[in-house]
């Protein structure tokens, strides 16, 4: 290690109060860094001023002298000193390790690292920090989740040396200390809380700040998909959109159990479905006269398409709805729950749609996401609301180098179970992953399997042969069916290709794969047989053959003859049949 000493300079110090005179004054540059051994020069009381202008969590706790100075260490900079008119320490040796030249680091290949990395559990207000080298935890702090407090915990892993660390993507709390990060030149894998939590004993904030500094350094912590600001503002766009459709089928089904409940006719059942039913529901829900309900429905159906020009059926439609509202007057508070349900299907309905225009708004100015939303658009059964699903959720696609981990990714490969000399086998799906992004291919391989009708549709077909041919259970095929989507949409989204094109690619290497099979059989064959051997089974066979062709000429001719009326006599000659 080289040893240095600090420069001074010659000038003498002016007694400002806070230091002994004739203390001399040292030339650093405004932002170094401090060492402990230098804040420990500091007295107390001024120490105690760092803490308060930093305002360190739990700052109250720290009662003497080398804990104050162990809380700053990492934080303080000359220019927090000039701040708060402080003059410099005294002189102190300095040392500076030699710097040998560094491999490139790889985090989440299973290798470890040997430089010091850096452990996050962030909250609400504090972030847990743990410092680990392969000796062990060197280093623990706590931070403020502000962004005071994040500029002071760039400048601490500056300090240490740090330019990897790892963090949790727990709740929301973990993106603004991430962006900043970034913008730090700090290197952050954002890993998933699955990875951490496994059997770990008890559990405290610092103990989960070395858990994930040290996994982190063993390499056992592997990546996740990360966003810009403006990406995943679309992702939470997306995601209440989808609440909201949620919000709504839950009323929808109370307003359904209503209309089974009160004996309403079909129509009626459906009039929430359109503009102009929510409307004649809106006006008709406080009218009991007849004569009234049929007046809102003639000025509803003289307008528009499919009028109704009959008053015959008009006046059917209004009967049964005054009919339907009648048996709602059992009690006066079933008409103000059906109100009710019926206003919160429209809002969450609305809400929605306005979501989804605002996501097609940010989207409408990236050309390489609307390509990207035109190609999913040829996948069968998937419309413009699960495209977009897709495409918030996966962010990039080059995220994943083959579609096994796009699969993975998406909660839908199933899990592996071996122990011992137990054969190897998959058990239920791995849900550890992305749930909106399964949701939405999940539900899209059940409409293929529902829209299924003998068609070249290569979802539905899959579905229908796992489910009605190889008797799998209804989940397990639908499942299924929903991680070939998945296969498919990655293929589409990096070939940069139409669905069409990849799916006739796809046969066609299907088609190449069994003649080489078959090719391949063919040649075993013979390369275990001699010509002498296989000669007469080819010869047995082809009698056979004859024998059978006889068989069903002879057969053929009494059913004609039978058919025709009269005796059968027949003969073969040279293999033709005449009676």
């Amino acid at each position: 290690m080289n040893k240095k000493k600090v420069e001074e300079t010659n000038e003498p110090s002016k007694n400002d109060g806070n230091n002994p005179p004739n203390r001399p004054r040292q030339a650093f540059p405004q932002g170094r860094l401090l060492t402990k051994a230098e804040l420990e020069l500091l007295r107390s009381a001024e120490l105690c001023k760092l803490l308060r202008l930093k305002k360190v969590p739990g700052r109250s706790k720290f009662t003497r002298k080398p804990a104050r100075a162990t809380a700053l260490e990492g934080i303080i900079t000359y220019g927090d000193l000039s701040s708060l008119s402080i003059s410099p320490p005294r002189e102190v040796e300095v040392y500076e390790p030699q710097k040998a030249e560094k491999k490139p680091i790889k985090p989440g290949k299973g290798e470890r690292i040997d430089d010091p990395v850096g452990g996050m559990d962030v909250h609400k207000d504090t972030i847990f920090v743990a410092i680990a080298t392969p000796a062990g935890i060197i280093d623990e702090k706590v931070f403020r989740n502000k962004e005071g407090g994040i500029i002071d915990l760039i400048n601490y892993f500056e300090f240490h040396g740090v330019e990897h660390v790892a963090i949790e993507s727990t709740a929301e709390y973990w993106l603004k200390t991430f962006w900043k990060l970034t913008e730090g030149g700090i290197k952050v894998l954002v890993a998933n809380p699955l990875q951490t939590k496994a059997a770990q004993g008890v559990k405290t904030d610092p103990e989960d700040a070395r858990r994930i500094a040290i996994a982190f350094r063993d390499g056992r912590l592997k990546p996740s998909v990360i966003c810009t600001p403006e990406q995943y503002s679309m992702r939470k766009l997306n995601r209440d959109a989808t609440k909201k459709v949620q919000e709504g089928t839950k009323a929808v089904n109370r307003l359904k159990a209503m209309f089974e409940m009160f004996d309403a006719e079909e129509w009626i059942t459906k009039l929430h479905t359109s503009n102009r039913g929510q409307r004649i529901m809106s006006q008709t829900l406080e009218l009991s006269d007849k004569e009234k309900i049929l007046d809102v429905i003639t000025e509803e159906y003289s307008k528009g398409p499919k009028q109704i020009k009959d008053k015959n059926k008009l006046l059917i439609r209004a009967a049964e709805l005054t009919k339907f509202f009648n048996n709602m007057d059992i009690s006066s508070n079933y008409r103000i729950r059906f109100g009710h349900l019926l206003e919160d299907y429209v809002r969450c309905e609305r809400m929605a749609t306005q979501l989804r225009t605002r996501i097609i708004e940010f989207a409408a100015n990236d050309e390489q996401f609307k390509k990207n939303l035109e190609l999913l658009l040829t996948l069968p059964n998937v419309g413009i609301t699960t495209a977009l699903t897709i495409l918030v959720e996966i962010v990039d696609i080059r995220y994943f180098w083959r579609s096994k981990s796009l699969v993975k990714w998406s909660g839908l490969a199933p899990r592996v179970n071996q122990s011992g000399h137990r054969k190897r086998k998959t058990g239920r799906i791995y849900k550890g992953g992305n749930k909106w992004l399964r949701r939405a291919v999940w539900i899209t391989a059940k409409n293929c399997y529902a829209h299924y009708n003998e068609s070249d549709e290569p979802i539905g077909a899959f579905v229908n042969r796992l489910y009605n041919h190889k008797h799998k259970h209804y989940f397990t095929a639908v499942t299924a069916g929903a991680r070939k989507l998945v296969s498919y949409i990655y293929q589409v989204l990096t070939q940069q290709r139409p669905f069409e094109e990849v799916f006739e690619l796809e046969h066609l290497e299907l088609l190449e794969k069994n003649r080489k099979r078959k090719l391949s059989v063919l040649q075993r064959m013979l390369n275990e047989r001699s010509v002498v051997d296989v000669l007469p089974i080819i010869a047995n066979s082809l009698r056979e053959e004859c024998y059978e062709l006889e068989e069903c000429e002879k057969h053929l001719a009494l059913e004609i003859a039978t058919k025709l009326g009269v005796t059968p006599r027949y003969y073969i000659d040279q293999g033709s049949i005449r009676y």
